[in-house]
């Protein structure tokens, strides 16, 4: 199983732990209870956000965090999704809900999970579709998992990639939140960087749905 860098560094050290191998177990069972791809998104997503609260509700935590709205450097980066979030999300755009550079999109996912290729492009190539003018999370309430659980400690010059190199950077612990997160993509059977997933995913609903009104005319 393929799993974001960060999540997956906390479940293999902590994947023994019985604490943490309960949230993992208890979060994958229940997420094997729902059948649908965009309900098992959202509840995964309610759960980080249940553990996250428990970490950044402490003030001493909450100071050293350099993560602002408006700070848009990580938004540049090859950000990870599951199958179940790449069925969020393209539903939204395909209801129309959420518009975005459709171009760009399809020239990030050449990219596919291959980070070299990803970083060759250049900064503003790489910027994410759902970033609007004002530097606002266009889809921030069903936002993917990594960026919920993802928060700099570091100077937040350190999260720039506009030379195209990540930096080595702290970031705040939320094990319990990777728990849940490493549930999902188990629950969701992988994922992958989110251009690639989501191209893919819009791109095989519009051709579904181009054959079947060819057959309904």
């Amino acid at each position: 199983m393929k799993l974001p860098a960060i999540a997956a560094k906390s479940f293999n050290q902590y994947q023994n732990h019985p604490v943490y191998r309960s949230i993992f177990q208890q979060t994958l069972n229940q997420l094997r209870q729902i059948f649908s791809p965009i309900a098992r998104a959202k509840t995964v997503h309610a759960k980080i956000e249940e553990h996250l609260k428990k970490n950044l509700s402490d003030p001493v935590v909450a100071k050293h965090i350099s993560c602002k709205k408006g700070c848009t450097a990580c938004c540049h980066t090859q950000v990870s999704i599951s199958h179940d979030e790449a069925e969020l999300l393209s539903n939204k755009i395909l209801s129309g809900t959420i518009k975005i550079n459709i171009d760009r999109l399809a020239h990030q996912a050449q990219a596919a999970d291959d980070s070299t290729k990803w970083y060759k492009l250049d900064y503003q190539s790489r910027q994410c579709v759902f970033l609007d003018s004002e530097g606002s999370c266009s889809v921030y309430a069903d936002r993917p998992s990594v960026c919920r659980s993802n928060y700099s400690i570091s100077d937040a010059s350190f999260c720039s990639t506009e030379d195209g190199v990540e930096k080595p950077h702290r970031l705040l612990n939320t094990h319990h939140s990777n728990m849940v997160l490493t549930a999902g993509y188990y629950a969701a059977k992988g994922g992958g960087a989110l251009p690639h997933l989501l191209w893919n995913k819009i791109t095989s609903k519009f051709d579904k749905k181009s054959r079947s009104n060819e057959n309904n005319p």
